[in-house]
């Protein structure tokens, strides 16, 4: 693979402000068909992941506000939990927080959620 199109190819994996037709014109231009469908993969891998990990990241600072209003008192305690969940328990401890009655009850969850 040439440095050229490696340079593009991570810069298109890392979003950087690059020529989205340019990169694509590079990958069909690699001569090696099994190398070009690995660059175009492996580049679409990363870029997914990005935006899962995106994702994770909104609704922990979804979940974080929610907590800051709701529990404001426990809100320094709790943060680090919540930043710790893994997505499903994110989303568990969303809908859960809407029933919780006390802060009390905010922070056994996340106790339990971190055995």
């Amino acid at each position: 693979l040439p440095r050229e199109t490696f340079e593009l190819l991570l810069r298109y994996i890392l979003a950087a402000d690059i020529d989205k037709t340019a990169f694509v014109n590079k990958v069909q231009a690699i001569q090696h068909s099994p190398t070009r469908q690995r660059a175009m993969t492996l580049a679409q891998q990363f870029r997914q992941e990005g935006r899962q990990e995106g994702r994770l990241e909104g609704e922990v600072s979804f979940a974080l506000r929610q907590v800051q209003r709701k529990f404001p008192d426990i809100y320094a305690e709790a943060a680090p939990r919540i930043q710790a969940l893994e997505e499903d328990p994110l989303l568990r401890f969303g809908e859960a927080l809407l029933f919780m009655a006390s802060a009390e009850d905010c922070l056994e969850w996340l106790a339990n959620a971190a055995r």
